[in-house]
């Protein structure tokens, strides 16, 4: 195998391994979040509200650690995956 091949190799995985983590931890700001706001709002709009602020914190942790780079500002960018 050549160094190059190798080196995308690892580049591949340690970005499969940071999508992972983030996400699961994306997914635990969700989870976590729900149960204090469901103490000053209706159950229904306090899962809404957490799974918004899940979706919110996983965008922006995967466009800085995950899919670093990209010209276009990052408000558009959050506009247009919405």
């Amino acid at each position: 195998m050549s160094e190059q091949a190798n080196w995308l190799g690892a580049a591949a995985r340690r970005q499969f391994f940071c999508f992972l983590l983030l996400g699961a931890l994306a997914a635990s700001i969700n989870w976590l979040m729900r149960f204090p706001l469901s103490r000053f709002m209706p159950f229904e709009i306090a899962v809404m509200a957490a799974y918004l602020l899940g979706m919110a914190v996983g965008y922006l942790l995967y466009k800085h650690y995950v899919f670093p780079g990209g010209q276009t500002p990052l408000a558009r960018r959050f506009a247009i995956s919405c």
